[in-house]
């Protein structure tokens, strides 16, 4: 009989190493959108800036319990509960480009290690440094209640967590008090709280960039102080994203402004790919946990995926 636990676990690794920067050096499918991505890395190269905090990258661990909405129904589909944890953050791929009002522009540079990095324990980072990959830790045992259901996660190695039992279809209602609790294992016990959001219900279309141009997504706001989170990313699956535009503002705003030199940044992409990394719009009551080993995010979120195309 298969472990539906640790079935999870290796799915969930072989993202974890694909975010790692374990690619296959054969893989040319993207090596147009490389290069654009190199152009834009190498013109920055003289004004290169501090990066601002980014809670794609920062954070030491997460759990997080996410209601998928269908945009073809704009009812919520299904339901995902997930957690790992690990005594720092990942190493670094990406490059902090600029930021405009909500938004900001992540790229990533192509870099090379000679000698190769080990595939399973360090990452090739911009420079040609090879920067181990942190270690796994556990938090013991992760409960969370005040859902529609009590939702149980146990470690499974790795730095993963699997749930005992899959999440109802609609994990939690609006304004419900989530409880996150670890019961402590390499990391320390600890409880946190999120409250739960409204449904993100609106129709997005396709998200179609042009230079020149900025794009606004527009929302109907639904109260209870969440925030609005997107996600536009480009590149392979399995592999770190290419580029990546992340914004945020307060769900009360109802709308998020991507600034035209953001959109010119972004590498020019003619639809959704075969496989290609996801991209997202998420409606989100998130709070921090400060550990031993780092920031480990708490977050629920109603989330609606995103289809994204630049052209010139």
């Amino acid at each position: 009989m298969v472990d539906v636990r640790a079935l999870a676990a290796l799915l969930a690794l072989g993202a974890f190493l694909g975010l790692a920067g374990c690619e296959d050096p054969t893989d040319t499918a993207d090596a147009d959108v490389s290069d654009d991505v190199q152009d834009v890395a190498d013109a920055a190269d003289a004004d290169v800036v501090e990066a601002p905090p980014n809670p794609l990258f920062d954070p030491s661990g997460e759990i997080s319990v996410v209601e998928l909405v269908s945009a073809s129904t704009g009812a919520v589909a299904r339901s995902e509960v997930a957690a790992h944890m690990a005594a720092g953050p990942l190493p670094n791929l990406q490059r902090f480009v600029a930021a405009s009002g909500d938004c900001q522009l992540w790229t990533r540079p192509q870099a090379a290690c000679d000698p190769p990095c080990n595939a399973f324990t360090q990452s090739c980072v911009p420079g040609g440094v090879c920067e181990d990959l942190p270690e796994p830790r556990s938090a013991g045992d992760i409960t969370i209640t005040g859902g529609t259901a009590q939702l149980d996660l146990g470690y499974v190695g790795n730095g993963l967590y699997a749930a005992d039992t899959d999440p109802p279809t609609n994990a939690f209602d609006a304004g419900a008090t989530l409880t996150v609790s670890a019961a402590g294992e390499d990391i320390a016990a600890f409880q946190a709280t999120v409250t739960g959001v409204a449904d993100l219900t609106d129709d997005f279309g396709t998200i179609a960039l042009s230079d020149g141009s900025p794009y606004t997504l527009n929302w109907t706001p639904a109260g209870g102080g969440a925030t609005v989170e997107v996600v536009l990313q480009l590149g392979w699956h399995a592999n770190p994203p290419e580029a990546v535009i992340t914004c945020s503002a307060p769900d009360s705003a109802g709308s998020i402004v991507i600034a035209s030199e953001l959109v010119e940044g972004f590498p020019y992409f003619s639809g959704l790919g075969l496989f290609q990394v996801p991209s997202w719009i998420q409606r989100v009551s998130r709070t921090d946990v400060q550990t031993a080993s780092g920031v480990v995010t708490v977050f629920a979120a109603s989330r609606q995926g995103l289809t994204v195309t630049h052209a010139e």
